[in-house]
């Protein structure tokens, strides 16, 4: 089954410490590292790695200090050799790490720090027509929760699909889905674009928060596995400060 653990990003720093988990990166990574200039991307990637390799230590039985992490064509991380499918994302405050040791998985989270007043444009240019419209539509209050809904959805769906944003995000509606049907989709092959596209089928769940202001954070998390409903666990880590939206 999906399992999904989120991290409030400072809390688990102050927990783990930056050297400790800068000592789980391998020789790439830190290349990655050293050209990192802002503190809080720093800080985001070397927690993430870290996570992720203790999370999949757990799930494969190997030692987290041995794990090297390999890239897709379009970016998409994993195992060589293990059929452990993992999937990362952090934005804001919060990160996430989504784990399945059956299905290709996507995870994808927005903690909405500064508010925009291009949704409708972005909506409108990006997103199917039917989404387009009904972002343009809400009260402008409700605006930013409809489109953070959709954009989740999307970005959870392309990245279980193994392309991430190089994908249409009009091949779909997201405001149609229900956790019981899946959304099938006809993708091209992310390592080979001489083969044809092939029929994919996708679970999809969506949450949303606040954290301790009230700022909203979306969280939406996607599994390629046919008509099976999967049971996506989602663990919620010490020091998140989240509460469910009402």
């Amino acid at each position: 089954m999906p399992e999904i653990y989120l991290y409030n990003i400072a809390a688990t720093l102050k927990e783990v410490g930056l050297e400790r988990a800068q000592s789980l990166l391998d020789s790439g990574e830190k290349e990655q590292v050293d050209k990192i200039k802002a503190e809080s991307r720093l800080n985001e990637f070397v927690l993430g790695r870290y996570l992720l390799k203790k999370r999949l230590s757990e799930q494969t039985g190997q030692p987290a200090e041995t794990l090297v992490l390999q890239k897709r064509a379009y970016g998409k991380l994993y195992l060589e050799g293990n059929p452990c499918f993992f999937n990362l994302s952090h934005s804001g405050n919060y990160l996430v790490v989504a784990i399945s040791q059956k299905d290709e998985i996507g995870v994808d989270i927005e903690h909405v720090t500064r508010r925009s007043t291009h949704y409708t444009d972005i909506a409108q240019r990006y997103f199917t027509q039917a989404e387009g419209h009904a972002i343009k539509d809400a009260p402008s209050s409700e605006q930013s929760i409809l489109f953070h809904e959709v954009w989740t959805k999307k970005e959870a769906v392309l990245k279980a699909a193994g392309i991430g944003l190089s994908g249409s995000l009009d091949a779909f509606n997201a405001l149609e889905t229900h956790p019981s049907t899946p959304i099938e989709l006809l993708i091209k092959s992310a390592e080979n674009a001489a083969m044809p596209e092939k029929h994919y089928a996708f679970h999809l769940k969506h949450w949303q928060f606040n954290d301790p202001n009230q700022t909203p954070v979306y969280l939406s998390a996607s599994v390629c596995n046919g008509q099976v409903l999967p049971n996506f666990i989602l663990h919620e880590t010490e020091g998140l400060g989240l509460r469910a939206a009402s």
